[in-house]
């Protein structure tokens, strides 16, 4: 069973007090394990059979699932009270409109993911609660989620130091002549073999040469050539929490203008960690590493330079030129971004960043990234 402690219930239940919320259902995957602590791969092949949990403002909890999912969140789950229902000629909102009248909230303002609740289902339980108001509580949910507690902060560092030590490891095998899809082999192996637990969606990301230029690039079978920029790394969950981890390198040896390019890129890099802490905006952070990376004669090509991360991958505040929204201590944050020189040769790393009470930690920490990463 995974621990509770992983629940920031008490961040949760003040939201909804500020936000006058009577109770909420859940719905969504990140949020159902975030709640209860079980992570439904059925839940992403199968969207439209529900897993619902509803939360009243005393904190009480009851999960409604399909009746042959029952049995996980009876060992796997903290939550006590578990409705089930049969797949086919049952509705799962039937039984929340009947739990909502049990908890004597289908006259009060019930908060609902209303970017995953299918439309049919909604207007099903407006039907069947008629007395109720609904409102989105996805921004009261995003809002305790960003603040990590000490257990999610403890697994975030122990899953970033595992990615970060594969992509080493595998960037030490490597040489030119290898393909794109043998160093994404490699981190990949590398990773399943050192994660401790679960660990799904696994992807190795590699791009070399001209597939640099494309910014999402898994990997191909293109040849890693001497002298070739290499961007590569991993993307992985981790008991539901994501991290995605990227290096840049040069296989072979590095010309001078590589090595003082990815200097000055690995400056602006780490002053504007630096620079992040309690009480700082988003839109600042952004701005302080634009001029970071300008004044050293490089172009920022990206428009955001990080995000709060965890079981949603992109969580808020972004780090960005419009979010006026402050950085909290035990924010866990994708630290990110691209930039390139005077010759058109472009860097990118992520890492991730904990907020602490008085700066900003490194934790995926065991690869030096100051200094451009030989390969071969």
């Amino acid at each position: 069973m995974r621990s509770p402690n992983f629940f920031n219930k008490t961040a949760l239940l003040k939201g909804m007090r500020d936000n006058q919320l009577d109770a909420i259902v859940v719905a969504s995957p990140p949020n159902i394990v975030y709640t209860t602590g079980v992570d439904l791969y059925t839940q992403i092949l199968i969207p439209e059979r529900l897993v619902l949990n509803l939360i009243t403002a005393d904190g009480d909890s009851t999960v409604i699932t399909f009746e042959r999912e029952r049995t996980m969140f009876e060992s796997e789950s903290w939550v006590q009270g578990i409705r089930s229902f049969a797949e086919f000629g049952e509705s799962p909102v039937g039984i929340l409109a009947s739990v909502l009248a049990e908890k004597g909230s289908t006259q009060g303002r019930v908060g609902v993911e209303a970017q995953y609740l299918p439309l049919g289902y909604f207007e099903e339980l407006r039907q069947l609660a008629p007395g109720a108001t609904f409102v989105d509580c996805e921004p009261v949910l995003a809002e305790a989620r960003t603040i990590k507690t000490a257990k999610e902060i403890e697994h975030l560092r122990a899953v970033a130091r595992s990615m970060d030590q594969a992509i080493n490891l595998a960037a030490g095998l490597t040489k030119p002549g290898d393909s794109e899809n043998t160093l994404a082999r490699r981190i990949v192996s590398n990773l399943m073999t050192v994660a401790d637990g679960a660990v799904g969606a696994i992807d190795g990301l590699v791009a070399s040469g001209p597939s640099l230029a494309i910014p999402h690039n898994t990997y191909g079978d293109r040849r890693i050539e001497s002298g070739d920029l290499v961007r590569f790394g991993c993307k992985a969950r981790f008991k539901g929490y994501w991290c995605l981890l990227l290096r840049t390198g040069v296989a072979g040896t590095a010309t001078l203008s590589q090595t003082e390019g990815y200097s000055r890129y690995s400056e602006a890099f780490f002053e504007s960690i630096h620079y992040l802490r309690p009480g700082i905006r988003a839109c600042d952070a952004f701005n302080r590493c634009k001029r970071e990376v300008e004044k050293r004669g490089l172009t920022l090509v990206s428009k955001k330079i990080g995000h709060s991360t965890g079981l949603v991958f992109r969580e808020v505040p972004v780090l960005q030129a419009l979010d006026e929204r402050q950085l909290q201590a035990n924010m866990v944050l994708a630290h990110d971004f691209m930039a390139c020189d005077e010759n058109g040769d472009s860097y990118f790393v992520e890492d991730r960043v904990l907020i602490t009470e008085t700066g900003a930690e490194l934790i995926s920490d065991m690869t030096n990234t100051r200094d451009l990463t030989v390969l071969g």
